[in-house]
C-alpha cells in the first residue's frame, strides 16, 4: 500500500473531498433521486462540505492521503473522515441549510434527512461522539486506510471516554464492529413514494461504550 497520510482537510481539499464522497456513495437515497444535472448535485454536497470545513469547533474533517503526480497539489485524496463533537461541548451553530436548484426533488431530501434525525434521537444522546461522514475511494477500498482513519480518530475520544454513536452504512457496519461498535438499533428508508424506485435503504444505529 502506498504511504497514507492523514490530516486536517483544507479548502484547496474540497473539489477532491466532494467528488470522492458522491463516487462512494453511489446508492445513498439523496445521491439516486433523478437530479436534472450532475453540477447540482455536486454543488449541494460542495456546500456542506463547506459547512464541514466552516465549523471547526463542531466537526472535525479528516482527509486520508497518498502522493500523487496527478494532482496539483501533488496529493490525491482516498479517504474522508468528519467527527461530530459531543453537543454537550459544543455552542449553538446554525444547521446546514442546502440551497436547492431550480428542478431539484427538495421534498425527498427533506423527508429522508428528517426521518433519519428523527431515528437517531432514539439512540444519540448529548454526551456522545458521532461520526459524521467516512468513505474511502473506490479504488482504494480494502488496502486498510478506513482503519488507519478510524484508528487516529480514536485517539482522542479514547482519551475522552465518552461514548460514539455511528448511523451505519451496511458496508460500514463491519469495520465499526472491529472498533467496539455495536447495533442497537435499524432503520430502513424507503423512498418509493416519492417516485425512487430503489429497494429499502438500510442503516443501523451503532453505539461504541465510553471508556470511563
Amino acid at each position: 500500500m502506498a504511504t497514507i497520510k492523514i490530516r486536517p482537510a483544507l479548502a484547496t481539499d474540497l473539489p477532491q473531498t466532494v467528488s470522492l464522497d458522491i463516487a462512494a456513495n453511489p446508492d445513498h437515497p439523496i445521491m439516486t433521486i433523478p437530479w436534472k444535472q450532475f453540477s447540482h448535485k455536486y454543488g449541494v454536497w460542495l456546500s456542506r462540505h463547506l459547512y464541514f470545513l466552516n465549523h471547526p469547533e463542531k466537526f472535525q474533517f479528516l482527509v486520508a492521503t497518498t502522493p500523487s503526480s496527478s494532482q496539483p497539489s501533488g496529493e490525491e485524496i482516498v479517504g474522508i473522515l468528519v467527527g461530530t463533537l459531543p453537543e454537550n461541548d459544543v455552542k449553538a451553530v446554525e444547521e446546514w441549510k442546502p440551497i436547492f436548484p431550480e428542478g431539484t426533488q427538495e421534498d425527498v431530501i427533506m423527508y429522508f434527512l428528517g426521518v433519519v434525525e428523527g431515528d437517531k434521537k432514539k439512540y444519540h444522546a448529548a454526551d456522545m461522539w458521532e461520526l459524521e461522514l467516512f468513505c474511502v475511494s473506490v479504488e482504494h477500498q480494502r488496502q486498510g486506510i478506513g482503519a488507519k482513519m478510524m484508528q487516529e480518530w480514536l485517539k482522542p475520544i479514547d482519551e475522552d471516554g465518552r461514548p460514539l454513536y455511528i448511523f451505519a452504512s451496511v458496508k460500514g457496519k463491519g469495520l465499526y464492529e472491529k472498533f467496539g461498535c455495536k447495533v442497537v438499533g435499524t432503520l430502513n428508508t424507503n423512498l418509493k413514494d416519492f417516485g425512487v424506485e430503489q429497494l429499502p435503504h438500510p442503516n443501523f444505529h451503532m453505539v461504541r461504550d465510553g471508556k470511563k
